[in-house]
C-alpha cells in the first residue's frame, strides 16, 4: 500500500534540494517500492537491489521531473521500478526458490503463529506454494496489473498513467490478468472463483516486506477484483475471437 505520508509539498521541498525532505521522501518510499518489486521480481534479494537503484534514480532525477499531483510521482515511481525489472529480466535469469521468498518475508511463520491447528496450517502451507507458482507462471504485465490493482490499490486511471495506456487498456488488462491467474490456480487444484481473493491475500502477506506482514491479509479487498459487466464482455469476445482459427 502506498505510504500516505508522502505529499504535494514534501515533493516540491524535495525537488528544491531539501536535504531532509529528501532523505524524508527516500524512507517513506523505500518499504512499499520494496515490496511492489518483491511482487514482480518474487527473489527477496533482487528486490532489495531494485528498489535501492529505483530510490537513487528518484533522487537524481527529481530537480527535473514534474508532477501535479501525488499520483503522478507514484506514477513515475511504479513506471521507472518496473523499467529495471524489464531490464533485469532480459539478462541473466536467476534461479528462485520457493523457500527463499516463504523465510525471507515471515510470511509463514506468521500464519504459524496465528493458529494451532495442524491442517489449516497445512491448508495454508499449500496454498501459499501454489499461488507462489502461479503468479510465478503469470507473464510479467499481468502480474504487474494485478499488482498494481489488488496490492498497491492504484485505480484503473492511476494504473493507465503508470503504464502509459488508457483506463479501458488497464481495465482490460486487469481482466485477462485476472483469468488467466484463475487458471493458474485451477491447474493446481484450486478451481473455485471463491478462491483468487485468499490467494491473492496470501501472495499480500508472502511479499509484504518486515513490517507489514501482520497487517497484509487485509490488503487486498474484494471490490478490487471486480470488473464491470461491459469489460468482461469485451474481453470474453477478445479472447474468444484470438482463439478462432481463422
Amino acid at each position: 500500500m502506498r505510504n500516505e505520508k508522502v505529499d504535494l509539498s514534501l515533493l516540491e521541498k524535495a525537488q528544491r534540494g531539501h536535504q531532509e525532505s529528501l532523505s524524508a521522501l527516500a524512507e517513506q518510499v523505500r518499504e512499499d517500492m520494496y515490496a511492489y518489486l518483491l511482487r514482480m521480481t518474487l527473489d527477496a534479494h533482487l528486490a532489495e537491489d531494485l528498489c535501492q537503484e529505483t530510490i537513487v534514480q528518484m533522487l537524481q532525477s527529481l530537480p527535473k521531473l514534474e508532477f501535479t499531483n501525488v499520483k503522478g510521482f507514484w506514477a513515475w515511481m511504479y513506471k521507472t521500478a518496473l523499467s529495471k525489472v524489464y531490464r533485469q529480466s532480459r539478462g541473466q535469469k536467476q534461479a528462485r526458490q520457493h523457500q527463499q521468498i516463504l523465510t525471507e518475508t515471515g510470511g509463514l511463520r506468521s500464519f504459524r503463529l496465528q493458529t494451532h491447528d495442524g491442517a489449516k496450517t497445512l491448508m495454508r502451507k499449500e496454498l501459499s506454494g501454489a499461488i507462489y507458482e502461479a503468479m510465478s507462471a503469470l507473464k510479467l504485465t499481468h502480474r504487474n496489473i494485478l499488482t498494481l490493482r489488488c496490492l498497491q490499490n492504484l485505480s484503473y486511471a492511476e494504473i493507465a498513467h503508470s503504464t502509459g495506456g488508457t483506463e479501458l487498456q488497464a481495465r482490460l488488462m486487469f481482466f485477462r490478468a485476472k483469468q488467466s491467474l484463475r487458471h493458474q490456480l485451477a491447474s493446481r487444484g484450486y478451481k473455485r472463483k471463491e478462491h483468487l481473493l485468499p490467494a491473492l491475500s496470501m501472495f499480500a502477506v508472502l511479499t509484504a516486506g518486515k513490517s507489514k506482514v501482520a497487517s497484509a491479509a487485509t490488503m487486498v479487498k474484494a471490490s478490487s477484483l471486480q470488473v464491470s459487466a461491459g469489460t468482461a464482455a469485451l474481453g470474453w469476445l477478445r479472447v474468444r475471437s484470438r482463439s478462432r482459427p481463422w
